[in-house]
């Protein structure tokens, strides 16, 4: 264990863009080479750009979110019943929340005669 600490393989190794170059570049003609280094370039700052809206994304998402919360906090939920559907956009893909939430003692009373009455017309139909 302690020799894979102190073996140099192991260790993080800084890299230079030049490795990043096939070996046959040198073999190519002058614009060749820099025609693939323009490419390169451009193909890096694309990248750079990509990166840099997926986290200005998902910062937005989670500032989005915790304005939902706070909404979420702020209901009145006092004999009322809600439901909040919600979609998030990071940078890594999607969220969607449903939420649905509310008074408890108002709630169960709906569900209880809703179940009732869907019962009572199912003992008439096949009584």
């Amino acid at each position: 264990m302690e020799e894979d600490k102190n073996n140099p393989q192991n260790k993080l190794q800084k890299i230079e863009n030049e490795e990043f170059l096939p070996e046959f570049f040198y073999l190519l003609p002058d614009d060749k080479q820099s025609e693939y280094i323009e490419k390169k370039l451009q193909n890096d700052i694309d990248i750079d750009k990509l990166k840099k809206e997926k986290v200005l994304q998902s910062k937005v998402a989670e500032h989005d979110m915790a304005v939902a919360q706070d909404h979420l906090r702020s209901l009145d939920a006092n004999r009322k019943f809600y439901t909040v559907h919600q979609k998030f956009e990071t940078g890594s893909g999607n969220i969607e929340v449903n939420i649905r939430g509310g008074d408890t003692k108002f709630i169960v009373p709906i569900v209880a005669t809703i179940g009732a009455i869907i019962l009572g017309i199912l003992f008439l139909l096949f009584v």
